[in-house]
């Protein structure tokens, strides 16, 4: 069972600073933001901090900045008149949006999947040991330059995430726990390649129009690519790792995190089987079709 309780303390500390203003709170920010608002934060508290959240955290954190103003247009809030995808663009974009309801709900899921990241430990089966990842063909790398790339690699998540440490597990892969999936970002010990994946779906048998489901997906999916492998749907984004281009692989996390929310739930409505959090349903015999 994953732990799932709110860190305030895991916040960024430049957001904890102005929240310690704003509220004029004496002391230990996390507490006293515990004793105002509860034991994890809810709609009033981004009601109230919005525009501590948007220039403190939101608007410094690229991963998230991502993710909010993608799913704020998708709801079409905000002016539609301010595009692109730069740091600069995007942050006037969300100052363009209205502190009203949709917003709030947006902004508090992804303040609880981040505060919760600290605390997060995922299931034991979330990572099938079916699953086996294919290397990609690039330029062998010694030992100590994997090694170095893997701490390079630590230090980015563990900013991105705005925590102490991160985890690792027993296959050397770093979990991320999200709403409703696991991401990993792995380094390979051979190659100078970072791949940040997920697997999405397994145990839902071999249905016959799950290739045309997952060319689909792929259609439509920029960065990000699917893979039906070993009775498993697997998202996956690579990156180059020399030289490591920082903000690619935070926006790689970003994109394989967003479309794993999205996608395991839709697929396991569909075809059955099991996602890495919540109830393994049975597979579903449909007749061939394409992807809904």
């Amino acid at each position: 069972m994953a732990k799932t309780r709110f860190d305030w303390s895991t916040l960024p500390g430049g957001l904890l600073r102005q929240l310690k203003d704003d509220f004029g709170i004496e002391g230990d920010v996390a507490r006293g933001l515990a004793g105002r608002f509860g034991a994890e934060p809810t709609e009033t508290f981004v009601k109230e901090a919005w525009t501590a959240l948007r220039d403190r955290w939101i608007a410094k954190d690229p991963a998230a900045r991502r993710s909010v103003v993608s799913a704020l247009r998708a709801r079409g809030l905000g002016s539609a008149s301010i595009a692109g995808s730069s740091a600069r663009a995007e942050v006037e974009y969300l100052r363009s949006c209205r502190n009203g309801p949709s917003l709030r709900a947006i902004v508090l899921s992804h303040l609880l999947a981040r505060g919760q990241h600290a605390q997060a430990v995922a299931p034991a089966d979330a990572k099938p040991a079916a699953l086996t990842e294919p290397r990609p063909e690039v330029p062998a790398s010694s030992t100590s330059a994997a090694d170095g790339l893997r701490a390079q690699v630590k230090e980015l998540v563990r900013s991105v995430l705005g925590v102490d440490e991160v985890l690792v597990d027993k296959d050397g892969d770093i979990p991320i726990r999200s709403q409703a999936s696991v991401t990993y970002v792995r380094v390979f010990q051979d190659v100078p390649v970072v791949r940040v994946f997920s697997p999405v779906l397994w145990d839902l048998g071999s249905p016959n129009d799950i290739e045309v489901a997952v060319n689909d997906i792929n259609r439509t999916t920029n960065w990000v690519k699917a893979v039906w492998e070993n009775g498993s749907v697997v998202l996956f984004s690579d990156v180059v790792g020399d030289p490591l281009a920082e903000s690619q692989l935070a926006a790689a996390i970003n994109s394989v995190v967003h479309r794993a929310d999205e996608m395991g739930p839709a697929l396991q409505q569909r075809y059955g089987g099991r996602t890495a959090f919540g109830a393994a349903v049975p597979p579903r015999h449909l007749p061939t079709g394409g992807y809904l």
